[in-house]
C-alpha cells in the first residue's frame, strides 16, 4: 500500500494508507471493556458499512471520533466517562435508530439534534437533574422510547407527565408504556394549568412547569401498577 501511495504522483495517485476502507462487509463491531479513551484513534470512518457499534465499559470522555460513520443504526456507549456532548459528536449519525449512553456523567441533554431518525434513547444512571433539560429532547421527532431511570430528574416522577405532554410521539418512558388514559390526564392537567395562567402559547413551557412543580402544584401522583406475570407494568395516575 505504501509503495502504491508513494509512487507515480499525478492524476493516478492513490489515497493515503490511513484512509483506505477496510473490512467493507463488517456491520457489527464489539469493542467493549478495552480501555479505549480516544475514539478518533480507532479510525472508524474506514469501516464504511458499520451499522452496530458496542463501546461499553471503556474510558471514553469525549464522543469525537464518529464523523463519517453514516451507516450506524445502533450505538452503545454505556459505562464510560462522558460528561457532555459536543455539537459535532453526532454530526453524521442521521441514520442512528438506537443510542445507549447509560451510566455516564451527563448533566446536559444538549446536542442530540442531528439524530433525526433516533427511535430509542437510553439515558439511565446519569446526572441529569433539571426538568428544563427534557425540553432539549424535543429535537428528536422520531423518538418513541426514552429511559431516564436513576437520574436526579426522575426521583419525583415529574419527568414522566411532562414528557408525555410535551412529546406526543413517545410510546414508552423508563420501560413502561404510555397508556391513552395517562396521556389524556397529562394533557388535561397541563392544559388546565395553561388556561388558568392565560397563556397564549398552545404548549406549556418547561420553565412554567418547573416553577409549578417547585411551588407544590403537582399533577396527580402517578405510579406503576403490577400486572399479571409476564406482562409489562402499567403507569397510572392516582
Amino acid at each position: 500500500i505504501n509503495a502504491e501511495y508513494g509512487g507515480g504522483g499525478g492524476a493516478g495517485r492513490a489515497q493515503p494508507p490511513d484512509t483506505f476502507p477496510v473490512m467493507s462487509r463488517l456491520e457489527v463491531l464489539h469493542l467493549g471493556y478495552n480501555g479505549i479513551s480516544n475514539l478518533s484513534l480507532l479510525q472508524l470512518y474506514r469501516l464504511s458499512n458499520l451499522k452496530s457499534l458496542f463501546l461499553q465499559g471503556n474510558d471514553i470522555v469525549n464522543v469525537d471520533g464518529l464523523q463519517h460513520s453514516k451507516e450506524l443504526r445502533e450505538l452503545v456507549l454505556d459505562r464510560n466517562k462522558i460528561k457532555s456532548l459536543a455539537e459535532s459528536s453526532f454530526s453524521d449519525q442521521w441514520n442512528l435508530l438506537e443510542l445507549h449512553i447509560e451510566e455516564n456523567r451527563l448533566k446536559s441533554l444538549s446536542n442530540f439534534h442531528p439524530l433525526q431518525k433516533l427511535q430509542r434513547l437510553y439515558l439511565g444512571m446519569n446526572r441529569v437533574q433539571d426538568l428544563a433539560e427534557l425540553e432539549k429532547l424535543e429535537c428528536l421527532p422520531a423518538l418513541k422510547e426514552v429511559s431516564l431511570t436513576n437520574n436526579p430528574v426522575a426521583r419525583r416522577l415529574m419527568h414522566r407527565p411532562l414528557l408525555v405532554f410535551r412529546q406526543p410521539n413517545l410510546l414508552s418512558i423508563d420501560g413502561i408504556p404510555i397508556s391513552a388514559e395517562e396521556r389524556a390526564k397529562a394533557d388535561m392537567y397541563f392544559l388546565d394549568y395553561q388556561r388558568l395562567r392565560g397563556e397564549a402559547d398552545c404548549r406549556v413551557s418547561t420553565t412554567s412547569c418547573t416553577a409549578l412543580f417547585r411551588a407544590g402544584h403537582l399533577p396527580p401522583r402517578s405510579h406503576s401498577k403490577a400486572t399479571q406475570s409476564g406482562e409489562q407494568p402499567v403507569y397510572q395516575w392516582s
